[in-house]
């Protein structure tokens, strides 16, 4: 029989990853809320890994997210939350992105 416990570095990883969670969803909620026009979530770890699922919880806020990439592979990936800029017509005064209907 195989021993099917997690190894420790599998529970690191898993417990690192849904560190990285969790800060997301904290950051979508900031920038949502309007208590900051935008949140930078530096040197993730699985940032890469998490940019899809980061695109798709933002899209349904009426936000969106920037994956910036440094030159040293070690450092991580930074995501920016933020609001998408309006241009013209949209940014007049009580114009709200798509979708946004908590202000």
């Amino acid at each position: 029989m195989t021993d099917r416990s997690p190894s420790p570095t599998d529970q690191a990883l898993t417990g690192r990853v849904d560190t990285e969670l969790r800060m997301l969803a904290d950051a979508l909620e900031l920038v949502r809320s309007g208590a900051s026009e935008r949140v930078t979530l530096g040197g993730l770890e699985f940032g890469d890994q998490l940019l899809a699922r980061a695109r798709n919880l933002a899209a349904r806020a009426g936000l969106s997210v920037v994956a910036l990439y440094g030159t040293d592979e070690t450092s991580g990936t930074d995501l920016v939350i933020e609001r998408p800029q309006m241009v013209g017509d949209e940014a007049a005064p009580g114009n709200v992105p798509h979708g946004d209907t908590h202000r």
